[in-house]
Formats: structure tokens, sequence, C-alpha cells
């Protein structure tokens, strides 16, 4: 006991130890990691959660496509107004029985392309040259049209659409490899950024620099995928052929699609006057 005491006599805490820190880390704005992990993971959300409604169409992703193609077609060759009026007119009665979100993006694409026209044109009223105003008309229904198969069809659809369409398969297969690896490649920029905000502590002056060298790393880790996702088609033999999974067997609606769509070229050309 009295070594003990002995040593508790005899040891001493130094006083740097006795001391509080008081360090109080100067003030940063978020501003800028929030804006940029909004934006990519907004983007990456648009991606992979994506909300298709109206499944039960009775046109199927394809078909809905080459519809619209041919009525971005006949929209664009009219000559009078009369047939893009009808066009706008049921495009707005089935844009109104979506929901609002998806009302909503739709209509912001739709809006910034056809302000954008209109004000590239507004100098020909100098020239009193109104038919190009024609022009924004026919980009707000264009754009409506390409916005709505932007939000309908979902990306993993395209590839069977566009083979479908006998469309080569090494674009394809380059429009599944960039769509697969934006995914991939986004979560590895958000994680990387997400890890930076949280072992940042007080200001940070470098905020540029930072984001520069996380896309250096994420650039590094693409190469990485890309020399694993080269050696993996190497071993499985891939032959660079694209075939739907589910091949297209005849149908009784096609017969009444085929029918419905020589009414509607039939109508077209009624409308520009080809048959008066």
């Amino acid at each position: 006991m009295q070594k003990n005491n002995h040593f508790d006599n005899s040891a001493k805490i130094p006083k740097w130890l006795l001391t509080t820190d008081e360090y109080t880390p100067p003030k940063d704005k978020d501003n800028f990691w929030q804006k940029t992990l909004f934006s990519i993971t907004t983007k990456l959300i648009f991606l992979r959660h994506h909300n298709y409604p109206h499944k039960n169409s009775w046109l199927n992703p394809s078909e809905k496509l080459l519809f619209i193609f041919l009525t971005i077609i006949l929209i664009n060759s009219a000559q009078k107004i009369f047939f893009p009026l009808i066009i706008l007119a049921f495009s707005l009665i089935y844009l109104s029985t979506l929901n609002t979100k998806l009302i909503i993006s739709i209509l912001k694409p739709t809006l910034i392309s056809t302000l954008f026209s209109l004000i590239i044109i507004l100098p020909s009223l100098l020239l009193n040259n109104t038919r190009l105003f024609y022009l924004p008309f026919k980009i707000f229904i264009t754009v409506l049209l390409l916005a709505y198969i932007a939000q309908t069809i979902p990306f993993y659809r395209l590839s069977k659409i566009l083979r479908l369409f006998h469309i080569p398969a090494i674009f394809i297969l380059t429009l599944d490899l960039t769509l697969k690896y934006i995914v991939i490649l986004g979560d590895t920029f958000t994680n990387l950024l997400i890890s930076l905000k949280l072992r940042s502590v007080g200001k940070n002056n470098f905020k540029y620099q930072s984001l520069a060298s996380i896309s250096g790393t994420t650039f590094l880790k693409s190469q990485i995928y890309t020399k694993e996702t080269y050696h993996a088609m190497i071993c499985r033999c891939f032959d660079e052929n694209y075939t739907p999974v589910i091949k297209h067997k005849f149908k009784l609606k096609y017969i009444w699609h085929t029918i419905v769509i020589i009414i509607y070229l039939l109508f077209y050309f009624f409308s520009e006057g080809y048959f008066l």
C-alpha cells in the first residue's frame, strides 16, 4: 500500500493534457456538394427506378415507337396547320390522363425547346415572314412526343426494339454498355463524393480540385471496368449478335393496326388537300 501511495504522489499529469482544446472549424457552405449530389442522384434514379405508367396499353413499346416516329415525320412534312393541330389536341388530351409528375417531366423539355426556337425566329418578324412561326409549333409537338417516349419506354427495352428494326448490332451493343456503365460509374462517383464530404472538416477552399480528383478516380475505374467487360465477353464467346428475347408472332391485332395506319395516312393526305 505504501508503494502504491508513493506511486500516486509522484505521478504528475502534464499540463497540456489538462488544457481544453477549443478548436472551432470555420463554417463552409455545402451548396456545392449538395447540388452535385442532387444532380447525379436524380439522373441515376431516372435510369434505375423508372415507373412506366399505362403498361396495359394496346400498343407494345416497339409499335408505340413506330407509330410516334411516323407521326413526327408526317407533322414535319405537313404544309398546312390542320393536321398538326389535330395531333396536338389528341396529345394534350392523352397527356392529361397521366400523373402530375410525369406531365411535368414531359412538358419541361418541350417548353424549353419551344421557347428557344421561338427566340431564334423572332428576327423574322422584321421581314414579315410569319410562316416561320410554324416551326416552334411543330417543334413543340415533336419534342412532346419524344419526351413521352423517353418517359414511358424502359431503357432495357430499347435494345430489343432497335433489333426488331434491324439496327446494326454494334450500335445496340454500344447503347447497352453506355446505359449500364453510366449507372455504375455514377454510383462510384456518388460514393466517392459522399466519403469526401464526410471526411471534410472545416472549410474546403479546394472544392474544384477535389472534384477533379474524384473524376480522375472514376475515369481509372472506368478503364478497369472496360478491361473486365472485354475479358468477360471473350470468355463467353460473344459474337456481336443481338437477338430479341421474345419474337413477335402474328396476331389478330396486327391486322387492326395496319387498318388504323392506313386510315391515319388517308386522313393526313386528305388534310393536306391531295384528294381535293
